[in-house]
């Protein structure tokens, strides 16, 4: 999921220390990066030596194993229809999938995840779950009621444009940032302007700012941009942060478990049994969620012995092959999906992949995904040839000679035939 921007910090943070050798892991197949760029598939497009770990051993049935195969290799429907009655068609997924998960017992509960395709579907499942724990008396007490800030995914470049901000979202501002104006804190979205500014409200006070003064590649810890609603939390409650507080540990994603609430204040105990306090307006009050249903987004590196998956067909963007592949390939043991129309669902997943392509493939310099090519021989140094008219600078240095036009045209062909390294979508990524 690396970004272009972080993969060029680190390996310039490489560089710098002199280190011998800088290991890349990932998996082409998952999910891509939120920001700009592909730069694990283009360093292997790129010739980087690639090592395939290409052995499943999460899986622990044959069905499974090749429902994997199929979603790595791109066939998602295909995957669909092999699990078939485990995929239930209904026309309340919600509460369908809460009555499912309810319906098992504790342990099979702690051994069982929730998956959804969206934000709405999410919070839809954590208060039926939560409802129903209520009712079996698992939540205990009267519930602290807060209202909590979720992040809405913008990258960097979005957050540059005034459609992206709509009233009544809030802008969170990590650090000063001069050129628009805007000092450090929350302000709220109160409205859009057609010559593309922005109101903001804070403290009763109302000002407007220009986003396209905002710096190109300004990072998403300066500022994002948040949604906010209400929970009651209870004692027992599972609930996740949605951002970091790093000086204690709480890291964006990670869960934990509430297990005292006293005069607005709420004690958290975290997966390795320590706990932290949270006092009456202490920031992270609003940076936590319900944690009984994850988005597939947040579920890449989780395993889990059985899951639950929440897909519908119309959801054309969040129905993707890369989503479905995250959220077969977390399960071990067993995977149920519920969806509204089961052949439906299959060729929306089939004509949507969830790629993306890098700057360079739009221009026609580099070509990832969609075409195959001839291995180049790895120990021949990898040049990508000229970059005339990509508005990018590819001026020779003084002290190198000039190329002749017969050279200039081997590298412009040579830059046709880069490898891609897989020869298919397959197991091997």
């Amino acid at each position: 999921m690396v970004s272009n921007d972080q993969m060029h910090a680190l390996t310039s943070l490489a560089n710098k220390a002199g280190v011998d050798k800088l290991v890349l892991v990932g998996d082409r197949q998952q999910l891509l990066s939120i920001d700009a760029g592909k730069s694990f598939a283009l360093t292997q497009a790129g010739g980087i030596s690639t090592a395939r770990m290409n052995e499943n051993l999460r899986q622990r049935t044959p069905e499974l194993r090749a429902i994997a195969a199929l979603t790595n290799k791109g066939s998602a429907g295909e995957a669909v229809r092999m699990l078939g009655d485990r995929v239930v068609e209904t026309d309340d997924r919600i509460a369908d999938a809460a009555a499912q998960w309810l319906h098992l017992g504790e342990k099979e509960r702690d051994a069982t995840m929730l998956f959804t395709s969206g934000r709405e579907s999410r919070a839809g499942l954590n208060a039926a779950i939560q409802s129903g724990l209520k009712s079996e008396g698992k939540l205990k007490g009267e519930g602290l009621s807060l209202n909590v800030n979720e992040r809405v995914d913008r990258t960097g470049e979005e957050l540059r444009y005034a459609h992206s901000y709509e009233p009544g979202l809030r802008l969170e501002v990590w650090s000063k940032l001069q050129s628009v104006g805007l000092e450090r804190g929350e302000y709220r979205v109160t409205r859009l302007f057609r010559n593309g500014k922005v109101e903001l409200e804070r403290g009763g006070k109302r000002l407007s700012f220009d986003p396209q003064k905002l710096a190109s590649g300004t990072k998403l810890d300066k500022l994002n941009l948040v949604a906010t609603k209400d929970i009651t939390l209870h004692e027992g409650d599972n609930i996740r942060w949605t951002a970091n507080d790093k000086p204690r540990d709480l890291l964006n994603s990670a869960m934990g478990r509430v297990v005292g609430i006293e005069a607005g204040a709420i004690t958290i105990e975290r997966p390795d049994k320590t706990v932290v306090r949270l006092g009456v307006n202490d920031p992270m009050l609003k940076r936590m969620d319900l944690a009984y249903a994850l988005n597939m987004h947040m579920a890449q590196g989780i395993t889990t012995d059985k899951a639950i998956v929440v897909m519908g067909s119309e959801e054309r963007f969040l129905s993707n092959q890369r989503l479905f592949n995250v959220a077969v390939t977390r399960v071990r043991k067993d995977v149920s999906i519920i969806t509204n129309d089961k052949e439906k669902l299959a060729h929306q997943l089939d004509r949507t992949s969830g790629d993306k392509y890098s700057s360079l493939e739009e221009t026609g310099r580099l070509d990832v995904d969609r075409r195959q090519f001839t291995a180049r021989d790895p120990a021949r140094p990898f040049d990508p040839g000229p970059l005339d008219g990509l508005g990018l600078s590819g001026d020779e240095p003084a002290s190198a000679p000039a190329r002749s036009p017969a050279l200039r045209s081997a590298d412009q062909k040579r830059a046709q035939q880069l490898p891609l390294p897989e020869k298919s979508k397959g197991l091997e990524l």
